[in-house]
């Protein structure tokens, strides 16, 4: 399983994609659909099909360009955890003191769940569920790969003080994290990557853990 990834919008947000087998998926479409679809079909050309649009979480600077690539990819799944799904259809109820972005009025295809698998060319996405950051914040874990969204950053973690947030809950997602068996790179939502057995032994937020 292949990864790219590049920076978009007013806060750098990583948008991903995730290749495998002719099929790929868009993770975390932030803002800049044309220069998100650009960059995606540099990569696919016509060899791959777009089979997700996958979402860490539903904050703005993750989901700001999600009907401009649903558009774009009409039979891509869009997929969000259950309990950040409605900040898809109404975005402005969760981030009313960020720019608007525009909600996509038919909502998620698919509502996530923790431990779901979702096929890739052959290979498996499984869903981790890490609430703290937001109710629905998830990790999308393959191949070696773990793509943490706004819940684990080099050195750092996810912020907690917006609507939703839960710093407890965060806590114990990073914990569930660290215990992964094995290392894994970390591909997050916000600036460079790093591995999972760095931030084992230097974040503090993941050292602070029960």
């Amino acid at each position: 399983m292949d990864i790219y990834g590049t920076a978009v919008g007013m806060l750098g947000t990583n948008c991903y994609l995730l290749t495998s087998g002719g099929e790929a998926a868009i993770i975390d479409p932030g803002a800049s659909a044309s220069r998100i679809v650009k960059f995606a079909e540099g990569i696919c050309k016509d060899a791959i099909t777009v089979k997700y649009i996958l979402l860490t979480h539903g904050h703005f600077d993750h989901i700001g360009a999600l009907a401009g690539i649903k558009a774009r990819y009409p039979e891509a799944k869009v997929m969000i955890h259950s309990a950040d799904a409605d900040r898809l259809v109404h975005p402005e109820r969760y981030d009313k003191f960020f720019p608007r972005v525009e909600p996509l009025e038919s909502g998620a295809d698919v509502l996530l769940g923790d431990g779901d698998r979702l096929p890739l060319g052959g290979e498996t996405v499984e869903v981790i569920h890490t609430p703290g950051h937001t109710p629905g914040g998830v990790v999308y874990k393959a191949d070696g790969i773990l793509v943490t969204g706004d819940t684990l950053f080099h050195g750092d973690a996810g912020r907690t003080d917006l609507p939703g947030g839960d710093r407890a809950e965060l806590l114990r997602s990073l914990a569930r994290l660290r215990d992964l068996p094995g290392d894994y790179r970390v591909y997050p939502g916000h600036e460079e990557g790093t591995t999972l057995s760095e931030e084992r032994l230097y974040n503090i937020d993941m050292r602070s853990c029960i």
